[in-house]
C-alpha cells in the first residue's frame, strides 16, 4: 500500500497495530501503516465505506447552550479566526464539515460574512436557514452558487475524516476565490502528546480518524493540486490530556473523569507550553498565473 500523501510505500506500525474506539467504544478494530518518507499515518487498508463510524457521533448532535458555550470556550481552540482577516464585500466563509454549525454560529453576529455550512453525515431535511447562515448536505448547491467565490474555506477537524482527501481539495478549489483561504486544522501525529500515548491518544480517533499528516506530507500532496502552504501554527487542545489519560486508565473516554481533569488542561493550555500543543493548522492558497509569474521575477 502506498502513501496517500507522498506516494511512498507504507509500514504497518506496530505502536498503531489493534486500536480500539476508545471515545464511542464501538467494536470496529482498525491499524496504521507509517511513511517513512513524510511521516504520515494513515489506516491499512482504507476503509471503502465509512458511514457506519458516525452513526452516534456526537458533534452532529444538537447541543445544550451550556455545553455550547463550554465548548466555545475550550473546544475552538486553533480554529480559523475570521476577525484578523480583511473583509469586504459579500466575505463567503464556507465551514466544510460544519458538524452541529457551532464554528459559523460564533461568527452569526458579522452581518458582513455569508456563511455556509457543508456536512455529508448531517440530515438537513432542506438547506437550513438561519439569520445568514445556510446548511446543506447538497455538493451540488455549493458548486452551482460559489464557484470561485469563497474567501475562506474551513475544515477544522475534517481533513483527518477523508477516504479521498485529493478529491476533495479538486472541489474546494473550484470554489476558492483566487486570493481566498482553505484553513486546515488537524491533530498533530509529531506532537510530544502523540508519541507518549500512541494508541491511546484522544486525536487519533481510530477508526474515524484514517489518516493523520504531517505538514511535510502536506506540502508534497497539495502541489500538483494546484496549493502551496503560506502558514502553519501549533495550538493546545484542551480536551487531549485529559481524555488521552481517561483512556489509558480506565479503557475507555470517561465522561466524569475528562470533566475532573478539563480544569487543570485549560491551565497549561493558558500557560502556552510549546511541548503540550497537539494540533496543527494550516493555511492554504491557490497556485495561480500571477504567484508563477512573481516567483519567476524572483529568481
Amino acid at each position: 500500500m502506498n502513501c496517500l500523501f507522498c506516494g511512498d510505500e507504507i509500514e504497518n506500525d506496530p505502536n498503531y497495530s489493534d486500536c480500539r474506539d476508545y471515545y464511542l467504544q464501538s467494536p470496529t478494530i482498525v491499524s496504521y501503516a507509517h511513511c517513512k518518507k513524510c511521516n504520515n499515518l494513515q489506516q491499512n487498508p482504507i476503509p471503502k465505506n465509512i458511514d457506519s463510524f458516525y452513526h452516534a457521533y456526537p458533534i452532529h448532535k444538537k447541543k445544550h447552550p451550556l455545553f455550547s458555550m463550554i465548548r466555545n470556550f475550550v473546544g475552538q481552540s486553533g480554529y480559523c479566526d475570521v476577525k484578523n482577516k480583511f473583509i469586504q464585500g459579500n466575505f463567503v466563509v464556507i465551514d466544510y464539515g460544519c458538524g452541529d454549525g457551532s464554528y459559523l454560529r460564533s461568527l452569526q453576529k458579522n452581518k458582513k460574512l455569508i456563511l455556509i455550512g457543508y456536512d455529508k453525515f448531517k440530515s438537513w431535511s432542506t438547506r437550513e436557514n438561519e439569520t445568514n447562515i445556510i446548511f446543506t448536505s447538497d455538493k451540488f448547491f455549493l458548486k452551482n452558487n460559489f464557484k470561485n467565490k469563497a474567501n475562506i474555506i474551513t475544515l477544522h477537524h475534517v481533513f483527518e475524516h477523508l477516504p479521498n482527501p485529493a478529491e476533495v481539495m479538486t472541489e474546494l478549489r473550484s470554489l476558492l476565490a483566487d486570493d481566498g483561504i482553505i484553513y486546515i486544522l488537524i491533530p498533530s501525529i509529531e506532537s510530544l502528546i502523540a508519541s507518549k500515548f500512541k494508541k491511546r491518544w484522544h486525536g487519533l480517533d481510530a477508526p474515524r480518524h484514517l489518516h493523520l499528516v504531517t505538514e511535510r506530507g502536506l506540502r508534497i500532496f497539495l502541489a500538483p493540486l494546484g496549493f502551496f502552504i503560506t502558514k502553519t501554527e501549533k495550538h493546545y487542545f484542551s480536551n487531549d490530556i485529559p481524555a488521552s489519560i481517561s483512556s489509558l486508565l480506565f479503557g475507555k473516554f470517561n465522561n466524569i473523569f475528562f470533566y475532573m481533569l478539563l480544569p487543570i488542561s485549560i491551565l497549561f493550555g493558558w500557560a502556552k507550553i510549546k511541548t503540550t500543543r497537539s494540533i496543527i493548522s494550516f493555511e492554504i492558497k491557490k497556485i495561480t498565473t500571477d504567484k508563477i509569474l512573481r516567483d519567476n521575477l524572483t529568481c
